[in-house]
């Protein structure tokens, strides 16, 4: 899915939401927010995050771990190993139906080499297919020329853009 910059946060909410009200438990990498931001946003809005797993790539970039919480795992987002582990681990803890949610290819850009960032394209959009998740990834509209934005074009089933 590719979003504008200015619609970015609404957009990624909107979609969470949406998500989160079809019923399944979901793992959601954040790369833009910390979690505890997040979990806070969907409170104030009357939605629960308990079915709600996260890879937070931000807080250790701020060496802001917040309080521990079972349901979030603190990731480097110069890591891309680290988060694929952490979303493995994610994935195994929950059972029955589930839903994957990354919120920010173009963000992972900022970290990480086109060439890694596409290896983790692949790797997510693999794993989503394989073990049959429902998925989104989530990008910027300015980001849709990037390499890694044409291999999701490729390797997704429908790209939206809003």
């Amino acid at each position: 899915m590719a979003t504008s910059a200015k619609d970015y946060f609404r957009t990624n909410m909107e979609i969470l939401r949406y998500m989160l009200r079809k019923g399944p438990a979901g793992i959601y990498v954040t790369i833009n927010k910390p979690a505890n931001s997040i979990k806070a946003y969907l409170s104030k809005n009357r939605l629960s995050s308990d079915k709600l797993y996260f890879g937070d790539c931000v807080s250790k970039l701020i060496n802001e771990t917040a309080k521990r919480d079972e349901n979030v795992v603190f990731v480097d987002p110069q890591d891309l190993t680290g988060i694929a582990l952490a979303v493995n681990e994610m994935i195994s803890s929950i059972k029955g139906e589930k839903f994957l949610f990354l919120d920010s290819l173009s963000t992972l850009l900022i970290y990480n080499s086109t060439g890694s960032v596409e290896k983790f394209s692949h790797f997510i959009t693999t794993k989503i297919r394989i073990l049959n998740l429902k998925g989104v990834i989530l990008t910027l509209e300015e980001d849709m020329n990037s390499q890694p934005a044409n291999l999701l074009n490729k390797i997704c089933d429908k790209v939206i853009r809003v």
